[in-house]
């Protein structure tokens, strides 16, 4: 988290709490615990007050013809099997360290599948220095509408996701309603989320952790295959029929 984004979210909460309208708010809506507590921190509102509303998965559900699959691909020249990562563009996405793991398994002279960052990167610093260290091994395809991100996803062997932060982390489902191995980040909400159907990171500074985790699942096809099996089940308990179903039961309560 940036210091700017650290501070509005200070700022906020300094204006909530010196105008007393959180003591006014009958229910907060979040989307994890780990969001709930740091909003019963920050605000001091009573945890009865705060309801867990999950994100489900929308996006690689959407996926349409094998033909369009094709086209997407062709387009940004991948290869069916690639790691991917869906981030935006910010310093908690961790982009950096990623680009550094997958480089030193390719100079350990292991075969790594090409790495696709999807995200608004190209043009920026993280963009041309990921080329320069990894070339033709990498691809950043810039934002992509929906229907186009759905395919992406669908076309990756892996989904590599070393967050520093996130309230929820709502691209590691999408990757697991794809189908995907997922490794991402032990850090605050991403384990409640994922549970046991990942391959966590410990430390997602740690670049030696990040590629030693890779080189796992790519060269381990018993490991792909039970992750595959876990993301997709674990996919499943998110919809937003329930989130709909305890947002509209909190409302009749409270009126």
């Amino acid at each position: 988290m940036s210091v700017s984004e650290r501070y509005r979210q200070y700022a906020i909460a300094a204006f909530y709490r010196s105008t007393k309208l959180s003591q006014q708010v009958d229910a907060y809506f979040a989307a994890s615990d780990s969001l709930i507590n740091n909003k019963i921190r920050e605000l001091g509102v009573p945890k009865e007050k705060f309801f867990r509303t999950e994100y489900a998965p929308a996006i690689s559900t959407r996926i349409g013809e094998t033909s369009a699959q094709d086209e997407v691909l062709e387009r940004f020249e991948l290869t069916p099997g690639y790691i991917l990562d869906v981030a935006s563009n910010s310093e908690r996405k961790n982009i950096t360290n990623l680009l550094n793991a997958v480089a030193s398994l390719h100079q350990s002279g292991i075969n790594v599948p090409k790495l696709v960052i999807a995200g608004d990167w190209r043009g920026t610093e993280t963009h041309h220095y990921g080329k320069e260290i990894l070339g033709d091994n990498v691809a950043f395809t810039g934002y992509v509408d929906d229907d186009v991100l759905a395919h992406i996803y669908h076309g990756a062997g892996l989904y590599a996701n070393p967050t520093r932060h996130e309230a929820f982390g709502l691209t590691n489902l999408e990757a697991m309603a794809a189908g995907l191995p997922v490794i991402t980040s032990n850090k605050f909400a991403v384990p409640e989320v994922v549970g046991d159907a990942a391959l966590l990171i410990d430390d997602p500074e740690d670049t030696d952790e990040i590629a030693n985790k890779i080189q796992l699942v790519i060269e381990n096809a018993d490991l792909r295959s039970e992750l595959s099996d876990k993301s997709r089940i674990r996919a499943e308990m998110y919809t937003w029929e329930k989130t709909v179903d305890t947002i509209v039961s909190v409302f009749k309560e409270l009126s």
